[in-house]
């Protein structure tokens, strides 16, 4: 049997060919080229807006400049240190661990593809984690904060972000799921919420946004029950609109124009207000995490929690969304009085 070799010359050839640069790319090209072949073909349209807003403000700023064969772990270092003291964009300090973690992540992928395409020996960014010491814990709004909330919301609401604020502490949905709410979507019969897309805010290939409706972050739909407090702000605030919307596909909450309110401009309000009724440090994915939190101190079964929330598994749940808290901490220490333990070894 006769046996077949491959000529290094052509082999050679081969690999110059298949390569997109004649010579070593630059960090920043390389990046750019990963979204465009690697990432926006295979992946969610926020997926890609998200990566694409990082590499752009955060990473090419600092390592674009590179040669991808100069790149080496003290850089990658040195790029994790300087995001956690003075990641924000504002100048106003630096980013979460979570954050600059999602960062390096997401560096290491890409670096990974240049190592596989023969551009790179070896990896940098496999050398170098974020230091889980400089984790911050998600804020969690006080019950008297909620009240106040609250109160201002349904005695004194204005805009129809006001009651999206509403619906997000009182469900946990993010805000791109609450901003895609529909008419529809909305069962005061059977006190359901129906989570079906999400609306968010993309980056076009001509560098401008545009809204687009998209599937939850997980994937798939799930159907919110609705807390007493929930419905009866919905059933009011339903009851206020024209009855043309109420027979449509027409959006839950809407800007001026009578167009789905984006994302961005619920925050707007959501900050606006908290400033107003004096609450710091508060994001609006503070909500999410302090209906998680006030769920399982009510002792919500973990499993329920999470598909309210729409998590994948309940391991997210209890790892991302959920932590000690002083009042969960105090009834468990009740359990350490002594007559309390003589009653369970009775």
């Amino acid at each position: 049997m006769r046996k077949y070799t491959i000529d290094p010359e052509k082999l050679e050839a081969f690999k110059e060919h298949k390569k997109t640069y004649k010579k070593t790319p630059t960090l920043s090209n390389w990046l750019n080229d990963w979204l465009k072949h690697c990432i926006k073909p295979h992946c969610k349209p926020s997926t890609y807006t998200n990566y694409s807003s990082y590499i752009h403000k955060h990473i090419i700023p600092i390592l674009g400049g590179y040669l991808l064969t100069e790149l080496e772990p003290v850089m990658i270092q040195y790029f994790i240190k300087d995001q956690l003291d003075n990641g924000r964009i504002n100048g106003k300090g630096g980013l979460s661990a979570k954050t600059v973690e999602e960062y390096r992540n997401m560096l290491n992928l890409a670096l990974n593809k240049a190592v596989e395409d023969g551009y790179m020996s070896s990896n940098p960014c496999q050398f170098v984690q974020v230091s889980r010491e400089r984790a911050e814990e998600v804020r969690t709004l006080s019950i008297e904060e909620q009240e106040l909330i609250q109160e201002n919301v349904i005695f004194k609401w204005k805009t129809a972000s006001d009651v999206a604020i509403l619906v997000a502490m009182h469900s946990g949905m993010r805000i791109g799921e609450v901003a895609g709410l529909q008419i529809r979507d909305i069962d005061l019969k059977r006190r359901l919420i129906y989570v079906k897309r999400s609306l968010n805010r993309f980056k076009d290939d001509d560098g401008k946004y545009s809204l687009r409706y998209g599937t939850p972050k997980s994937g798939c739909g799930r159907c919110v029950p609705m807390n007493d407090d929930l419905h009866a702000v919905l059933s009011v605030y339903m009851e206020s609109m024209p009855s043309i919307y109420k027979k449509t596909e027409a959006p839950l909450f809407t800007n001026k124009s009578e167009k789905a309110m984006e994302p961005r401009l619920i925050s707007y309000h959501f900050h606006k207000l908290m400033k107003k009724l004096d609450i710091e440090d508060v994001h609006f994915h503070c909500l999410r995490h302090t209906f998680a939190t006030r769920a399982l101190e009510a002792d919500m079964n973990i499993k329920v929690c999470s598909t309210i929330l729409g998590h994948a598994s309940t391991q997210i749940t209890t790892d991302i969304y959920t932590h000690v808290t002083p009042p969960q901490m105090a009834r468990e220490m009740k359990k350490m009085n002594i007559h309390r333990l003589k009653e369970n070894y009775a």
